[in-house]
């Protein structure tokens, strides 16, 4: 059996992208997962057997050409590791709606001739005849296009996490599993000196949290690493997601080059006013600065800078805790609304403004959030999910139900592990045919958390 894994390691293909340009951090991303795949002392991927495209090297047709070597005979017994780091957009348009991966140097107005489209990706990944594939997708970083460039071309982008052309080869299982950074609604974070979602793939690579310490990394050991880690790093802003259908947890790599026992990763820790700075979350971003609001506005802070003026005038309206993302403190040009208090110290104050504290949720609304939890526990386990899914299952409901059984759960984290479980359950196959039942409990669930948790 060692002789067999070795032989398919030694076959194995990787393609690592980054785009770099408005995303400088890809780079460091791809450059630092090459580094341990092509290790002789961790992941033993032969270096010819690794192709690496950052900045100018990432453009299209560089892109595409990589795709098309992989799709040779010689791979057919072997396992081939994607990954790309960049910007995946749905993107709309007067003419309909189209998926784009952004390599670099793409144009805006020349889309179809400077990035690839969603039927070009899903066309190459079929093409290729591994019966192991790993698509490996962090999109998209803090920064990028802006609303004054995608308007001046008469175009609107939403972030997606995989073409919807491809999502068909990640369905149909079999040595096709893909994991994506993290859900359309979030952002993927940057970090030091990888980003969240990177980092989390280079410590699983490397041995941390291995189901088996056996001297094998296998997909859905990445998986699960990354979706405890992430988050956490994250505070629950970031969720990895992941496409097991059906698929075989198949070998990724060595961990310690055949060794059981992993080596030590030489990575600074996960500072979180770090990953705050780099990604703008506190600072400017997450503050509203001489910011008018009128006639009962409210203000959600957040990624991106809020509208602001010279002077703050608050007329009228009220500040609603519940809308305040990121911090409590909203200066109006020397007033602010601190903890309830009214500073106005040079801002002008007119009206009957409040700061409204939404109280921790009632009794009876955990008690019914924890009654449905209670139910989907008892469905899940009749369900009988396959072992890939299961695992993933059983991980994020574990944490709900811790959370819902403490005095005060961390609302963000029921939200989001409620949120991870109905996108992975949405469709899925079970023994029991209680898929719809679950899925409704979910619904449920998740919409209590949302009034709960605001």
């Amino acid at each position: 059996m060692r002789e067999s894994s070795m032989n398919s390691i030694t076959n194995n293909r990787a393609l690592l992208v980054g785009v770099g340009a408005d995303l400088p951090s890809t780079v460091t991303d791809a450059e630092g997962l090459t580094k341990i795949l092509t290790d002789p002392s961790r992941c033993q991927y032969p270096p010819a057997n690794v192709a690496v495209l950052t900045e100018g090297n990432a453009a299209r047709d560089r892109v595409l050409a990589a795709l098309d070597a992989l799709a040779t005979p010689a791979v057919a017994d072997a396992t081939v590791l994607i990954y790309y780091s960049g910007h995946g957009y749905r993107v709309t348009s007067s003419v309909g709606e189209n998926y784009y991966l952004m390599t670099h140097g793409y144009d805006l107005a020349r889309l179809y001739q400077t990035a690839i489209s969603g039927r070009e990706w899903a066309d190459r990944l079929a093409a290729i005849p591994a019966k192991r594939l790993l698509l490996l997708l962090d999109c998209c970083h803090a920064g990028g296009l802006t609303a004054e460039r995608t308007k001046a071309v008469g175009l609107t982008f939403a972030k997606a996490p995989l073409p919807p052309e491809a999502e068909a080869l990640f369905t149909r299982g079999q040595g096709r599993i893909r994991i994506a950074s993290s859900r359309a609604d979030e952002f993927s974070l940057a970090g030091t000196p990888y980003s969240l979602f990177t980092r989390a793939l280079i410590e699983s690579l490397s041995g941390q949290g291995v189901a088996r310490q056996d001297g094998y990394v296998r997909a859905l050991d990445l998986a699960l690493h990354a979706r405890e880690k992430v988050p956490q790093w994250s505070g629950q802003r970031q969720t990895p997601i992941v496409d097991v259908e059906a698929a075989d947890n198949f070998v990724v790599a060595y961990y310690a080059a055949g060794a059981k026992s992993p080596l030590p990763l030489d990575l600074p820790p996960v500072d979180p006013e770090e990953v705050a700075r780099l990604n703008d979350l506190a600072g400017a971003a997450a503050a509203t600065t001489r910011a008018s609001v009128i006639g009962g506005g409210a203000i959600a802070q957040g990624r991106g800078a809020q509208a602001a003026g010279e002077r703050g005038v608050v007329i009228g309206g009220s500040v609603d805790r519940a809308t305040i993302i990121t911090g409590d403190r909203i200066d109006t040009g020397g007033g602010a609304f601190i903890g309830g208090n009214v500073n106005t110290g040079g801002g002008t104050f007119v009206g009957h403004d409040q700061y409204n504290t939404i109280p921790g949720p009632p009794d009876v609304g955990l008690a019914e959030l924890r009654a449905l939890v209670a139910e989907l526990g008892r469905l899940l386990r009749q369900a009988k999910l396959p072992a890939d899914i299961g695992e993933i299952v059983e991980s994020d409901f574990k944490q709900i139900e811790r959370q819902v059984e403490q005095d005060a759960p961390k609302g963000a984290i029921v939200k989001s592990r409620l949120g991870s479980l109905k996108e992975l359950l949405s469709g899925a196959e079970t023994a029991t045919g209680l898929g719809e039942r679950i899925v409704a409990v979910l619904g449920k669930a998740a919409q209590l958390a949302g009034l709960l948790f605001p």
